[in-house]
């Protein structure tokens, strides 16, 4: 399983599933693979906000002038729809900066040229072209608070379970005293 960090600013985009793909560095570390679950966070070490399926995997070579190629494209059926997308996107298709406006705002940028500036300063550029890492779900799923007091954030998981402060408090003093009970 694989975790990304997002800023809070996302997170509605996400959870309303308008903002299904993410860009990351090519090369610097695993990410998702075809129908792993991805979780994503709040920040880098926040909790845990939702759950999803990674069901598209691509390598984007693109510059402010447009997509250039899309390199080593894996997908399942919920991803198909986003493939059609970079193909029809890429800079040789008639219509492409259309389709590249589309890409930019599944991405939760207002234009092309936004996107690109963007990705161009966080990524590697090579030969003038931005390559990023393309990694999209499907099937977004919130996590709840939680599990005994779903208003509550999540601080940690614990035997599986989603715990605020205080329940992992109480869980920790639970497993202490179950300790010394089978120490005597």
């Amino acid at each position: 399983m694989v975790a990304y960090a997002f800023k809070t600013e996302f997170h509605p985009a996400i959870l309303a599933g308008d903002k299904d793909l993410t860009l990351r560095q090519a090369g610097k570390k695993r990410h998702a693979r075809i129908g792993e679950e991805i979780q994503f966070r709040d920040g880098r070490t926040g909790p845990v906000f939702a759950r999803a399926t990674c069901v598209l995997r691509a390598t984007l070579v693109f510059s402010p002038r447009g997509l250039q190629r899309v390199l080593h494209p894996t997908f399942m059926v919920p991803g198909d729809a986003v493939f059609r997308l970079l193909q029809a996107s890429e800079q040789h298709m008639h219509g492409a900066g259309e389709y590249r406006e589309r890409l930019a705002r599944r991405d939760g940028f207002d234009s092309w040229a936004d996107f690109a500036t963007w990705h161009e300063r966080h990524g590697v550029v090579k030969d003038g072209a931005c390559w990023r890492e393309l990694i999209v779900w499907s099937g977004v799923s919130a996590t709840g608070g939680c599990v005994n007091h779903p208003d509550r954030r999540v601080r940690t998981n614990l035997d599986g379970d989603d715990l605020c402060q205080e329940c992992a408090d109480a869980w920790a003093r639970a497993e202490g005293e179950a300790s010394m009970d089978r120490d005597q």
